[in-house]
């Protein structure tokens, strides 16, 4: 097996961990559509399953994937070319 396999491999027993990892946790919130309530007793504390558990944020754990936000890489790059452009920079 290549490293480029054992790579592969290993992210796909990630995803079926994630998908397994999925599985308990609506099955979490299905008891807690039964049993979960405010000490008032007239309201849930978690409104939707999302609110319970984040896909797309665990996903990016397990995966070791990184955020990318566009607007705010620009800013960055503007920022650092405006200390540039200044002499702002103290040489780190």
């Amino acid at each position: 097996m290549t490293l480029k396999e054992m790579r592969l491999y290993q992210k796909a027993y990630k995803k079926r961990f994630l998908n397994k990892e999925r599985e308990i946790y609506q099955l979490a919130f299905l008891n807690r559509l039964a049993n979960a309530t405010t000490r008032d007793g007239k309201r849930y504390h978690f409104e939707k399953f999302e609110d319970f558990y984040n896909a797309k944020e665990r996903a990016r754990e397990v995966l070791g994937e990184k955020i990318t936000n566009k607007k705010l890489l620009e800013r960055a790059r503007n920022n650092l070319n405006y200390k540039k452009e200044r002499g702002l920079l103290d040489g780190r």
